[in-house]
C-alpha cells in the first residue's frame, strides 16, 4: 500500500506492505533484519531522549506510551520508498525523516520536505503511534534547533574574541593573508559603444600584486600587467566591468565594484606610441575607499587599445577592515 506522510509531495512515497519474496533486507539504520526491529525496544529508547527535556510533550508522549505499547505489534512490516526501492524498518525509518525531512537515508533521494507533525491519525499505523511519533520529532526537532543555536553563538563568541587579534595584525601580516585579483565581466556589443547586453559573454580574472610602497606613501596600489598585454579576450567584447575583490580563508570580499566601461579606440597612426591612462568609475565597497585605474598602449593593427596595465589604490585602513571581515 502507497502511502504519502502529510505534508509531503507524491513522491515521496513510501510502501508499507512491500513484497520482498521472502529475502532478508538488512535495514542500514538498525544494521539487522528490517522486519525484526524491536518497536517497544526502539520507541522506548527515543523516550529516553524526549524525558530529557521534562517538557509537556513528554510527559504525553509517556502516557501514551504506557497506555497503548501492550496493545502495539511487536514488530512493524518493513517500508520501502517507492522512488528509489531502498527498504527500512518502519520505525527508525519514520523517526528519521519526521524529524529531519523525508530523504533516503541510503541514496538521498527525496523532496527532503518536512513532514507535518500533525495529531491525525494515520489508518496503517496501531492508534495512538501516529501522534507518540509527532510528539517524540517535535522534541527532536526543537533539541536540533537548540544544538544548531548553541554552536552559532559559540562560533559568534570566538569570533569576537579573536577580532582585536585580527585588528592588532601588521598589514605586512595582513597582505600575506590576502590574495587580490581583478575580475573582468565582458559583454558584446553590435557597433562600438551600443548597449550591452546583461549577459556577459566572458569572464577574465587577474592576479595582482602589491607594489612596493616608499616609507612615506600613505596609499596602498595593487597592480597586474607589466610590458605585456593583458587585454586579448577583452577586446573581443565592446564593453566591460570590474570587480576587485579579496580573497582569504576560501572567502570572498568585494573591494571596488566598476560600473560598464567601453573598451577604448583609437584612430590608427594618429597617437603614436603615447599611452592612454584612464580612471574607471564605481564604488569602493568595503571601507568605501579605492580608485581604479587603466593604462592601454596603441595598437598598429587595428584600432583598439591593448590595456597593459591595471592598478587599484586603496588604503591600508580599507584593506585591513576588509581582513577583519572574514
Amino acid at each position: 500500500m502507497l502511502v504519502v506522510l502529510p505534508g509531503l509531495q507524491a513522491g515521496d512515497a513510501i510502501d508499507t506492505q512491500p513484497e520482498l519474496a521472502g529475502r532478508v533486507h538488512v535495514c542500514p539504520l538498525t544494521l539487522y533484519d528490517a522486519a525484526e526491529c524491536d518497536s517497544a525496544a526502539f520507541l522506548q529508547e527515543m523516550m529516553l531522549l524526549a524525558e530529557a527535556a521534562g517538557t509537556w510533550r513528554s510527559v504525553r508522549a509517556r502516557a501514551l506510551l504506557d497506555t497503548h505499547a501492550a496493545h502495539w505489534p511487536a514488530r512493524l512490516p518493513p517500508v520501502r520508498i517507492e522512488a528509489c526501492g531502498h527498504v527500512f524498518a518502519a520505525l527508525p525509518l519514520l523517526y528519521l525523516v519526521m524529524d529531519g525531512g523525508f530523504r533516503c537515508p541510503m541514496c538521498r533521494g527525496g523532496s527532503h520536505g518536512a513532514i507535518s507533525l500533525q495529531r491525525a491519525a494515520l489508518p496503517w499505523l496501531p492508534p495512538g503511534l501516529w501522534e507518540l511519533l509527532c510528539l517524540l520529532c517535535t522534541e527532536a526537532r526543537s533539541r536540533t534547533a537548540q544544538a544548531a543555536q548553541a554552536e552559532n553563538e559559540a562560533v559568534a563568541r570566538e569570533m569576537q574574541a579573536a577580532a582585536p587579534a585580527v585588528r592588532a595584525l601588521l598589514f605586512s601580516e595582513v597582505l600575506q593573508e590576502l590574495s587580490i585579483r581583478a575580475i573582468f565581466s565582458i559583454y558584446r556589443s553590435g557597433a562600438h559603444g551600443a548597449a550591452a547586453p546583461d549577459s556577459p559573454i566572458s569572464v577574465m580574472v587577474l592576479d595582482m600584486q602589491l607594489r612596493p610602497r616608499g616609507a612615506a606613501s600613505a596609499a596602498v596600489v595593487f597592480e597586474s600587467g607589466t610590458s605585456r598585454h593583458v587585454s586579448r579576450p577583452l577586446r573581443l567584447g565592446g564593453v566591460f566591468a570590474v570587480r576587485i575583490v579579496a580573497n582569504a580563508y576560501e572567502q570572498t570580499r568585494i573591494l571596488f565594484d566598476s560600473h560598464r566601461v567601453e573598451y577604448p579606440s583609437h584612430a590608427r597612426g594618429a597617437c603614436g606610441d603615447s599611452p592612454l591612462d584612464v580612471g574607471v568609475p564605481g564604488e569602493g565597497v568595503a571601507g568605501g575607499a579605492g580608485a581604479l585605474r587603466m593604462q592601454y598602449a596603441a595598437c598598429p593593427f587595428d584600432h583598439l587599445y591593448f590595456m597593459k596595465r591595471v592598478e587599484f589604490t586603496t588604503s591600508p585602513a580599507a584593506v585591513q577592515a576588509v581582513f577583519a571581515d572574514f
